[in-house]
């Protein structure tokens, strides 16, 4: 009877996994416009055709290859202007749609080195398992998940039809090779994507008690740290910190990250 209701268990969780695929995004010509704009050298005009592009097909809930794409090239053409703090934001962006693109990263971390920035990702052993549960979008981290499920399955079943040593020992493999492939759903469900948004000046950016420049100080907000969104008024944005300190700032230090 518990194998029973460990096998629906499993069935559950494969249910629960199984998501609805990306939207596929519209092709558009001022796409086109931008690349050949940005091979005469107009940085700022291809900056603002791309996007107007991506603002044409409007932000992406999940992630898109395309607004990956394009946020890509928006920051390229922001950095040959001399904008990498700005560039920054955008390769950010990006890798919420292409976490494991390689140019995305080195261009990502070739910026910040320029500013004397510290890497995005550290070198530790947990900071390495982060950046690794990361770097999967929610749909391939389900089906890492299934595939995790699956192997789990499959050990069990061995272990009901042979049993012994051999059954039990596949048993234990398939549950370790389970939680290490959940890992990246798991990873997604306790932290759902959310929109963000990054400092962009350079000095970073006071976090005041009320939207005004003679308001009290609550917290100084550091070069290209993330914060959430939760209300504007005029010229500026109540984010919240990572903290958990909800503060105003100036709208001009912050540029979304959520495309």
């Amino acid at each position: 009877m518990n194998r029973v209701l460990f096998v629906l268990g499993i069935a559950w969780i494969a249910v629960v996994l199984w998501g609805t695929p990306a939207r596929a995004a519209a092709s558009s010509d001022r796409a086109d416009l931008a690349l050949e704009a940005y091979r005469r050298g107009e940085y700022p005009q291809a900056a603002q055709l791309w996007q107007d592009s991506l603002r044409e097909e409007g932000p992406s809930e999940t992630p898109s290859a395309r607004h990956g794409i394009l946020c890509y090239n928006i920051g390229n053409a922001l950095y040959r202007q001399g904008k990498a703090m700005q560039a920054i934001a955008w390769y950010q962006a990006g890798l919420r749609h292409l976490p494991r693109n390689a140019d995305l990263r080195a261009n990502l971390g070739f910026a910040r080195g320029e500013l004397g920035l510290p890497p995005a990702e550290g070198d530790g052993l947990l900071d390495t398992l982060a950046a690794w549960l990361g770097r999967w979008t929610p749909a391939e981290a389900r089906w890492i998940a299934l595939l995790g499920v699956g192997i789990l399955a499959a050990g069990l079943l061995l272990e009901a039809l042979r049993g012994g040593a051999l059954g039990r020992r596949a048993a234990w493999a398939g549950g370790i090779v389970c939680l290490l492939l959940l890992g990246p759903w798991l990873q997604k469900a306790w932290a759902p994507d959310m929109e963000t948004m990054m400092v962009v000046a350079e000095r970073g950016a006071a976090g005041r008690s009320e939207p005004r420049a003679d308001a009290r100080s609550l917290a100084q907000l550091e070069p290209t740290e993330a914060v959430y969104p939760k209300d504007t008024w005029q010229d500026w944005t109540k984010v919240q910190t990572r903290e958990g300190v909800t503060v105003w700032v100036l709208s001009d230090k912050l540029l979304s990250t959520w495309r």
